[in-house]
């Protein structure tokens, strides 16, 4: 036992120290390095070696590293010499100086053989920083390589990176910048600050994860390069207080590509890039403003968005799978993501994360630096299990057109997800994937729809759709799921179908296909499937036509049962070749599927499988309740309410954004099943449908909705309730007469159509029921009552063999009342006591039996006479009916012993009237009386008596007088007096003008103009004596007047208006009825104003108007000259055109020519005055114009001022002097020339003009010539001087 257990234990040792081993070979270089710290000493030189390659002269200690930076800023510059660094420099965060500065720059070749530099603290305003400062080509081998700078601060201005600050064509291999914060003006990076020359040095395989920040270029490998490759950044690249043209990048804040070999390629950034005027996830600009010399590159969006377009922009879900194109795997690692431990990102949603690593140089890896991120993911679960997996998010049309785009076999087995609805109208499309390079991915179109597909062109394809294949030969398998779309698709080769063209091996799932598939075999979703596939969860609407066969989900199948399960189509099916080979669902016969359905209405296929339903099935909701608890998923599927309001009704959809509408209109079929006479209390039938009319691309599809409820009412009344109608048939039993309107009501609140309620009415003619009579009747009753009031007995109305209640009624249109002893036969007629216009009229003849009505007590007759009161006299009885018919009276009494009645008086009846005499008594009689008592024996009253007491009296006096408004007076003329004449129509009357003389008399003579009093009273009879008087007084005015006619004035005499006289005080009035006294003035209408002609008259003295009624002529006014005569024209007047002045001779060669015209013009003024006519003075009569030809033009028109003047100047005596001249309007008072005509002489040179005076008032009129210099004239005439100035061209005077 102890034996064994010391041969385990030292196999467990010998484990254990390999294990050790093994463990020690993995830890890196730098890690199993020992790290010697810095304690601010400079070593006095290396330790070892001589600086050839093959005996390098070593560093192991940071003071021997101080000595090497100090060696170098002294002046030696290692020209091709060799140094390695055995051991990791902690430089305890102590200010370093760099290796090298601008004016003693390294010129050997640096391997730092993988180990670290720590804790490097650079502070100072300095140019060129890092740990080299400054490093320059000695030689093709010159390089910086193998060295690691980690967690320190490399601060300065231009020209700072981690490893060197400014490098002269060298190149930088396999460095790292980790953990650093580096910071500077221009040109700084989280390797180098600069690397350039005119070779350009590279930088190659080296990484940054430090942050950088800087105001000019700035980027996470160099702030200025040439040639990067194979570098990566993780780092956050950022510029702070930009400057000009400052830019940033995640490799080269400005590419230096001037050069032939500038290139950037194989690089990745993953750090954020902000700032600068620009910036770009691989370089912020390029010098030659081109990106041709930069490949393979790749940046992160999701940390970059916009900036230069430099470089493929990857989501971090990318970055974390495979190696992207032109990357080598011995230089990079690929990413990879654990979706193990996946999360979703809400409840439900098939979106999650996980975490992801991205991809990673190899040599970077190998140090345990790996970046993580967290990566969206997508389930794929369409069972129970566990899909998620990273995706390609489709946001474009132009992205999804580019999967299907030449074949791929990396593509076409990636994952997509699309991000959101894509319209690829103008797109073209290939399918994805084909029998030779099937799709074996995950495609999910997360609810999302691409519309307005177009896959009609693809020629020579095996078979079309989005999806030309889905799943390979070899058993892998593909899935497209949750997708929409919408188009046409067509193979012109073989398979056809709106989502996939051959469903081999794999699943569609959740998807919907809207629009047209054509091919040979076509299919709604599918246009075949394999044995080893399944279609779920999908619909179909559209058109699908196969040349051998069709269906609406899938054209042909693999005959495995259930591989098409709960999917609905709604397609129109048609093949040109073999019709054996159509199905609603799926060939062979949907004997395939399970718990699908297809629209009967629109799809002809047979329905074997009874999957078929119809229109008004598959939109109501109660279809759509039912389908949620057969296996559809309601995650998926959605039923969109009907718009009962605008008639649009939905099937049952993935989502609601996919919901198929189809448009219907509702009605109700009501009638009666019985087209024969109907009558009260017969049954009628009923037939009600409640119908849906669906509007689709073929006929019309009615349907029949069996979910509401019916009644039918009378008004607001039910009269058949739901209950009571069964499959559309309801019975009434008819209780009402006439057009009677039933209303059938539909209650639509569980229908998925018809509102919440819908009615439609059906007049229903009913006639009345007719009733039959049995018995013989009898009207009976007492006088008085009508024939409608008489109680009919012995007769009853029977309906069949039921009694009907109700009375029997006499009907008579005058209301007539029978008499007693009434022998007619009357027909009576039956009035139901309920309902009688439910019954036509049924009527019976019945004789009367009427009775004697019942007498009352008269009241006595008390009479009283006045004792000269004589002959007949008839008295009504009071109370008496006038209705007694034959009536016969008989004098029980008569006691009349004071003869008050005439002795042979007889006492009679005669209509209801007591007729007797009285006899001829004296005022000795007063107070004597007579007394009868009588019997009336009526035909249709029992007995009436009566006593009559009558009594003489004397005469009595009458209280009342006549009314005096019933007589009037009138008064007539007699002679130089009038006659008063009373007139009225009354005759028992008498009348006085005195108050003693009464009689009949009605007129009498009375003064004119005087008052009139009249008395009436009633005369004096045998009853009453005469009665007190009233009077009434008129006053008898002046008779009838005279009326006199109006008569209308003229301009010579005076007029009169319509007035009145009286020829006896010769007064005048205004009316016919001498109310109103006018004077003699009052009468009087003034002459009226002449009526002057258009035109004037006119002579050398002036013009004038004459009067077109009298012939009167108005004053002469003077001429207006309208210029003095030339050679050319004469002097004429403005107003009435008369020619003043002829026009002047021509003129002669004389020298004295001004003289003779002067002398011209005056003689022929002097001629036109002498021989001018004066006109005459306004007489009544016109004057005679004188010598000179009188001219008469039109008037212009006159002002009131002027008409004003006229009317004065007429009303002037004749022969007084008249001045009528008036303002022109034109000009001032004082600018005018009265009395004057100016003529203008020819000689105009001289600035005079002439002025001569032609006609003047009063007795001064006399010729007046002179002439003046400038402008000025002095006109005297009969002692007077008056002063002419022109002004402005008129005159003005003084």
């Amino acid at each position: 036992m102890k034996k064994s257990t010391k041969a385990w234990s030292m196999k467990m040792r010998l484990a254990l120290l390999a294990l050790a081993a093994l463990v020690w070979i993995a830890v890196p270089v730098s890690a199993r390095a020992e790290t010697d710290v810095w304690n601010g000493t400079i070593a006095s030189g290396f330790a070892v070696g001589t600086g050839t390659e093959n005996d390098p002269y070593q560093i192991n200690t940071a003071a021997e590293l101080a000595y090497f930076a100090k060696s170098v800023n002294d002046g030696k510059w290692y020209d091709g010499e060799y140094i390695i660094l055995k051991n990791n420099i902690n430089l305890n965060n102590q200010e370093w100086t760099p290796i090298g500065n601008h004016s003693n720059s390294f010129r050997g070749n640096f391997d730092g053989r993988n180990h670290t530099v720590t804790g490097m603290q650079i502070s100072g305003e300095l140019d060129r920083v890092g740990l080299f400062g400054e490093c320059t080509k000695h030689n093709v081998n010159s390089a910086i390589k193998n060295i690691t700078v980690k967690d320190s601060v490399i601060c300065g201005i231009n020209f700072v990176g981690a490893i060197v600050g400014y490098a002269e064509e060298i190149n930088i291999e396999n460095c790292r910048s980790i953990g650093n914060t580096i910071n500077g003006k221009t040109d700084v990076g989280g390797i180098c600050g600069k690397i350039g020359g005119y070779s350009v040095g590279k930088v190659s395989q080296c990484y940054n994860s430090s942050k950088v920040t800087g105001r000019g270029r700035v980027g996470g490998i160099a702030g200025m390069g040439g040639i990067a490759e194979n570098c990566l950044n993780t780092g956050e690249i950022m510029i702070i207080n930009k400057a000009y043209q400052s830019a940033c990048g995640g490799i080269f804040g400005i590419f230096d590509d001037t050069t032939t070999s500038a290139t950037i390629t194989a690089c990745v950034n993953l750090g954020k890039v902000s700032g600068g005027e620009s910036f770009g996830g691989i370089v912020g600009s390029t010098d030659s403003e081109s990106t041709g010399h930069i490949s393979n590159c790749y940046y992160n969006m999701d940390a970059i968005t916009g900036g230069f377009d430099a470089g493929t922009a990857l989501t971090a879900g990318q970055l974390c799978g495979a190696l992207p194109e032109g990357f080598d795997s011995a230089n990079w690692k690929e990413g990879s993501v654990d979706t193990s431990n996946a999360v979703a990102t809400s409840t439900g949603s098939r979106f999650g994360t996980a975490t992801g690593t991205y991809i990673n140089l190899q040599s970077v890896a190998a140090i345990g630096e790996t970046k993580t991120a967290s990566v969206p993911v997508y389930n794929y679960v369409t069972t129970n299990g566990d899909d998620w997996a990273t995706y390609t998010l489709i946001t474009t049309a132009e992205e999804f057109a580019a999967i299907g785009q030449n074949r791929d076999a990396a593509k076409w087995s990636a994952n997509y997800v699309l991000g959101n609805d894509i319209d690829v109208s103008g797109v073209e499309l290939k399918s994805i994937g084909d029998p030779g390079t099937a799709y074996t991915g995950k495609f999910s179109g997360d609810g999302h729809t691409i519309s307005h597909v177009d896959m009609t062109k693809e020629d020579g394809v095996y078979s079309s759709g989005l999806f030309a294949q889905i799943g390979n030969s070899s058993g892998k398998s593909g899935k497209v799921i949750l997708l929409a779309a919408n188009g046409d698709i067509v193979s012109s080769f073989f398979d056809a179908g709106g989502i996939c063209g051959n469903l081999s091996v794999g699943e569609i799932y959740g998807c919907s296909f809207t629009g047209t598939v054509k091919g040979a075999r076509a299919g709604g979703i599918s246009g075949s499937v394999g044995q080893k596939a399944m279609i779920s969860q999908c619909f179909f609407t559209g058109d699908v036509q196969g040349r051998s066969a069709a269906a609406g989900i899938c054209g042909m199948s693999g005959a495995v049962v259930g591989f098409v399960n709960h999917c609905i189509s709604i397609a129109t099916i048609d093949t040109t070749e073999d019709d054996d080979y159509l199905a609603g669902i799926t060939n062979s016969r949907d004997s395939d599927a399970t718990n699908c359905y297809f629209n009967k209405d629109i799809c002809k296929a047979d329905d074997e499988c009874n999957l078929g339903r119809t229109t008004l099935q598959l939109t109501s909701s109660s279809f759509f309740e039912k389908l949620k608890t057969n296996g559809f998923n309601t995650e998926l599927w959605t039923k969109k309410a009907n718009d009962k309001e605008n008639g649009i009704a939905y099937y049952p959809s993935l989502g609601e954004n996919n919901a198929v509408p189809v448009k219907y209109t509702t009605g109700l079929s009501f009638e009666i099943t019985d087209d024969s006479t109907l009558t009260y209390g017969e049954k009628i039938t009923f037939n009600a449908k409640a119908l849906v009319n669906f509007a689709t691309d073929g006929q019309p599809i009615s349907a029949e909705d069996t979910d509401g409820n019916f009644e039918i009412r009378i008004g607001d009344t039910t009269v058949v309730s739901a209950a009571q109608i069964q499959n559309g048939t309801a019975t009434y039993k008819a209780q009402t007469v006439g057009d009677t309107a039933f209303t059938l009501v539909y209650t639509g609140t569980n229908s998925s159509f018809f509102p919440e309620q819908t009615t439609k009415d059906l007049t229903v003619k009913i006639n009345p029921a007719k009733l039959t009579v049995e018995g013989e009747g009898i009207a009976n009753g007492t006088y008085g009552n009508k024939l409608s009031g008489l109680k009919v007995t012995g007769l009853t109305a029977k309906l069949g063999t039921a009694t009907i209640d109700g009375t029997w009624q006499i009907q008579s249109d005058d209301d007539k009342v029978p008499y007693v002893g009434d022998s007619e036969t009357y027909t009576a007629t039956f009035i139901p006591t309920e309902h009688p216009e439910y019954y036509q009229t049924l009527t019976a003849q019945v004789k009367l039996m009427i009775q004697p009505a019942l007498a009352w007590n008269l009241e006595n007759l008390e009479l009283q006479y006045s004792w000269a009161a004589k002959e007949e006299r008839a008295v009504q009885i009071p109370g008496l009916p006038e209705d007694l018919g034959k009536t016969v009276m008989t004098v029980i009494t008569r006691e009349d012993s004071e003869n008050i009645l005439a002795a042979d008086s007889k006492v009679e009846y005669s209509e209801g009237k007591l007729i007797f005499t009285l006899g001829e008594n004296t005022e000795e009689d007063i107070d004597k009386t007579a007394t009868l008592s009588v019997k009336l024996q009526s035909q249709n009253y029992e007995d009436f008596y009566v006593d009559v007491h009558i009594r003489r009296t004397e005469k009595a006096d009458r209280e009342d007088t006549p009314d005096p408004d019933s007589f009037d007076m009138t008064f007539t003329v007699s002679g130089n007096d009038l006659a008063a004449q009373i007139t009225t129509d009354r005759t028992d009357v008498e009348f006085s003008f005195d108050g003693t003389d009464w009689g009949q008399t009605k007129s009498t003579g009375v003064g004119h103009n005087k008052k009139v009093t009249a008395q009436i009273r009633y005369a004096e009879t045998d009853d009453y004596n005469a009665s007190p008087a009233v009077s009434k007084t008129w006053n008898s005015g002046h008779g009838p007047l005279n009326r006199h006619d109006r008569v209308e004035p003229t301009c010579q005499a005076e007029g009169s208006i319509e007035y009145w006289t009286c020829d006896v005080c010769g007064l005048y009035f205004a009316s016919a009825d001498g109310s109103k006294s006018i004077t003699a003035t009052e009468i009087v209408l003034p002459k009226t104003d002449h009526s002057w002609a258009e035109g004037y008259l006119s002579d050398m003295t002036g013009h004038w108007h004459k009067c077109g009624v009298c012939g009167i002529t108005s004053n002469t006014e003077k001429h207006a000259s309208g210029g003095a005569a030339t050679t050319e024209r004469a002097e004429i007047c403005t107003i009435c055109g008369y020619e003043i002045a002829p026009k002047k001779p021509a003129a002669s060669n004389d020298d004295d020519d001004d003289d003779d015209d002067d002398s011209s013009q005056a003689s022929n003024t002097d001629q036109k005055a002498t021989g001018a006519a004066t006109p005459p003075a306004a007489t009544a009569t016109p004057a005679t114009p004188g010598v000179v030809k009188p001219s008469v033009i039109p008037v212009p028109p006159t002002t009131p001022a002027a008409d004003e003047n006229r009317k004065e100047d007429a009303a002037k005596p004749s022969g007084e002097v008249q001045d009528t001249q008036e303002s022109s309007g034109e000009a001032p008072q004082e600018e005018r020339i009265d009395s004057m005509t100016a003529q203008t002489s020819d000689s105009q040179e001289s600035g005079t003009e002439q002025i001569t005076e032609t006609s003047g008032k009063g007795t001064n009129a006399g010729r007046v010539a002179a002439a003046a210099a400038a402008g000025a004239v002095v006109v005297g005439g009969g002692g007077a001087a008056v002063y002419v100035t022109m002004i402005k061209g008129k005159f003005k005077f003084k």
